[in-house]
């Protein structure tokens, strides 16, 4: 099955401060994984630092990309010549600063076929 959703909701319980964003929305979800994985000793400590260095850095793109599911919500024929210069602005953010992490993964096209696909997890931009 391909990306629907950059935003995963793997939590049981946050607060949400004064701005309505939630304590877990500024963590990025990899980062309980990559410590289960230090933990069980399949990622080396130094290594487990930089790929959460790594997310942390691109914690932006993942905001941009949640505001962006939310943009694109709003019908074309309702947006305004300011509203899509917002949009525009939005995604030629993403596109030139998101250090892509590139996925390989299989969609279903027919009742008995599937096709690869490439994808950037992080933006959900496809490779192909």
């Amino acid at each position: 099955m391909g990306p629907v959703n950059s935003c995963h909701n793997n939590r049981t319980s946050e607060t949400v401060n004064e701005t309505g964003i939630s304590d877990a929305d500024v963590i990025p979800d990899v980062i309980p994984g990559v410590i289960s994985d230090v933990i069980t000793n399949e990622i080396p400590d130094e290594s487990a630092d930089e790929i959460i260095n790594e997310k942390a850095l691109q914690m932006d793109i993942e905001m941009l990309c949640r505001a962006k599911t939310y943009l694109d919500s709003l019908p074309l024929v309702s947006q305004s010549p300011d509203y899509k210069k917002i949009v525009d602005l939005v995604n030629s953010y993403i596109e030139k600063n998101c250090k892509h992490h590139i996925v390989d993964d299989n969609i279903d096209v027919g009742y008995e076929e599937s096709r690869t696909i490439r994808y950037c997890e992080l933006c959900l931009k496809t490779m192909n």
